[in-house]
């Protein structure tokens, strides 16, 4: 079995005081990958020997929000990588980013969810106890429904049927 490893990187931007990109860097069999992300911080508010996102007053709901789903995709890379290796494919970095986009365009419902549980958040509406409609719902009662609704599609998900082998 081969190894596969994932690093979070940050490249800053080119221009003084704009904010930098986020990317996840993918080693299989010595090939290194590059899968670039929609998030943007500045250089200060990353940690690059902890490759994670440093949390400031200034703009904490917002980099909360960015840390949150930056581990949330590692977590759904790290399932492709399992998947891939369990159902004992070869396959390469180029086969795990595939996997990876296939699998975000089927979870648009988790993404619309991690968008309104960090709206509510933002908001201070981490919990209520009034629950009679939809818009009332706390940002914990959407953070309990997105994880059940995770575990039940993994359970049932196969890439298998995304991937064609690397022969």
């Amino acid at each position: 079995m081969t190894m596969t490893s994932i690093k979070i990187k940050f490249r800053p931007s080119s221009v003084e005081g704009k904010e930098g990109g986020i990317f996840f860097q993918i080693i299989h069999n010595r090939v290194v990958r590059q899968l670039n992300t929609d998030y943007r911080v500045f250089a200060s508010e990353w940690d690059a020997e902890a490759e994670c996102i440093i949390v400031n007053e200034n703009r904490s709901a917002t980099l909360c929000n960015i840390k949150e789903r930056l581990e949330w995709d590692y977590a759904r890379l790290k399932n492709v990588i399992r998947q891939l290796e369990n159902d004992n494919m070869r396959f390469t970095a180029d086969d795990v980013i595939t996997a990876f986009h296939r699998l975000t365009k089927e979870t648009s419902l988790f993404n619309f969810m991690h968008g309104v549980i960090a709206q509510l958040k933002q908001l201070g509406k981490v919990q209520q106890k009034q629950r009679t409609c939809l818009c009332r719902l706390s940002a914990r009662a959407w953070d309990m429904t997105l994880k059940q609704r995770h575990r039940f599609t993994l359970h049932r998900w196969k890439l298998r049927w995304l991937i064609k082998p690397t022969r």
